[in-house]
């Protein structure tokens, strides 16, 4: 859940200096403890109540299917790191980023915010069934 809200939060950084676009989807695994939660939900209401973006659409994975793409670069990063000793966290990073092309980025967080305790979550109704 954290994840989901950081990786999001990040994606918007990275787009400092340009229009974000009005409607936001995104795609999670179909998992209740991570993804499909109060606490995800809303992050994005705050998101749409702040006026980042217009529309936020969710959708989820069918459970059981297989996430080719995702697992795709998760079985290349898995090759890569079975075949070389990884004696660092550096060393680590550079395995991963070495792993395919495009390089993915891999990088220690040294934080993260808790969204549970967030004070987004007192201003907001949202529930999910």
């Amino acid at each position: 859940m954290n994840a989901v809200c950081l990786t999001t939060k990040e994606t918007m950084a990275s787009w400092a200096g340009h229009a974000l676009p009005r409607k936001l989807c995104v795609q999670l695994d179909n998992t209740s403890g991570e993804n499909k939660n109060r606490y995800v939900m809303a992050f994005c209401e705050e998101l749409v109540s702040r006026g980042v973006f217009d529309e936020i659409i969710v959708s989820f994975l069918l459970t059981g299917h297989t996430h080719d793409d995702v697992d795709r670069k998760l079985s290349r990063i898995s090759v890569a790191v079975k075949q070389r000793d990884i004696t660092s966290l550096q060393v680590f990073h550079k395995v991963i980023e070495r792993s395919q092309t495009p390089e993915p980025r891999a990088r220690r967080l040294e934080s993260m915010t808790n969204y549970k305790d967030a004070t987004i979550l007192s201003r907001t109704h949202t529930t999910f069934q």
